[in-house]
């Protein structure tokens, strides 16, 4: 940089380098990292001259980006449900990144609720939808029991690459594998098992949809549900057809819903962990497509039922999709 001469060289450096507090100019100039016409320079009160050429290394500016606004779904003085963003983890993971318990916690912060809420559940980072917390230590034993004895119904949204039947069931033992993956277990693992319901299916040009009847109705040519493939092509990797599933967990396994329609050769759209590469894929979405769309159970305190339902989000509306949610 070139400069005006009689000015202090910290002063300067602060000036220029927008951004940079003065503390971190002087950590710069303490480490060696300052040079003037190609020396060392370590003096914060050295008077330039003027025309001096100077170069300094400073660690760039953290940005933090602004976290997303909180879509409140439901709320009493016992429980605090939200509609979680993709990208938002639910929890904590790494230092300094947004997530839905602390951004929970310092709004009733902030409206004067001193108890901090618990997280009754999870959800992956990049799955959207209903999030539960309780507010009392009273209303998170009573959901903490019915999650336990699994008699809170969740359902859940997916798009997955394939045709599913029109309803299946998956029932096997699952346990952590390596990459952060689920696996089927071959022996030990914990029970897991998921009802599906396939809504509907979209091939590339025609669009097929489940009638009233339940049969799968033909709205152009018929096309196979499963055409035939390339070598060393999968179901999901032909990228011929999608599907719009209703997925019914009873259990809640990590990654119970990934790993479960992935096995069955159905992978979730967008799930770079357990799917395929597919024409959709490749241009968009950005994620798993998977949303977590209602939850329904007793309440903690009145035992009158609850209900909680989050809308889809923008990128499952995808061309060709015409459906009542369930």
């Amino acid at each position: 940089a070139l400069h005006d001469a009689g000015g202090r060289l910290d002063l300067y450096l602060v000036q220029c380098l927008v951004g940079v507090s003065r503390k971190a100019v002087k950590k710069a100039l303490d480490g060696g990292q300052v040079f003037v016409d190609g020396r060392c320079e370590r003096r914060a009160g050295m008077v330039l001259k003027g025309g001096e050429a100077i170069v300094v290394t400073v660690e760039a500016p953290v940005v933090k980006s602004q976290p997303p606004t909180l879509a409140i779904l439901y709320r009493d003085r016992d429980l605090f449900a939200i509609d979680k963003p993709a990208g938002l983890p639910a929890h904590p993971t790494v230092a300094g990144r947004a997530n839905a318990l602390e951004m929970v916690t310092a709004l009733l912060q902030s409206e004067g609720h001193l108890t901090p809420p618990i997280l009754l559940h999870r959800l992956d980072a990049d799955t959207t939808g209903v999030l539960l917390f309780a507010l009392t230590p009273e209303a998170n034993r009573a959901l903490y029991r019915q999650f336990v004895e699994h008699t809170i119904a969740k359902v859940y949204l997916a798009l997955v690459a394939g045709a599913p039947p029109e309803s299946f069931t998956i029932s096997n033992h699952l346990k952590a594998g390596v990459r952060g993956r689920t696996v089927i277990a071959t022996s030990g693992g914990q029970p897991a098992e998921t009802v599906f319901r396939t809504l509907q299916t979209i091939g590339n040009s025609p669009l097929w949809q489940r009638g009233a009847g339940g049969d799968l109705e033909r709205q152009q040519q018929q096309i196979p549900l499963d055409p035939p493939l390339s070598k060393g092509e999968t179901r999901a990797s032909a990228g011929f057809i999608y599907s719009l599933v209703e997925a019914r967990p009873k259990t809640g396994r990590t990654h119970q819903i990934r790993a479960h329609l992935a096995g069955a050769g159905y992978p979730l759209l967008g799930d770079a962990l357990y799917g395929e590469a597919t024409p959709l894929d490749r241009a968009g979405p950005s994620r798993h497509l998977l949303h977590a769309y209602r939850l329904t159970f007793r309440h903690p305190i009145t035992q009158e039922p609850v209900t909680i339902e989050a809308p889809l989000p923008a990128d499952f509306i995808l061309p060709g999709l015409s459906f009542s949610l369930p």
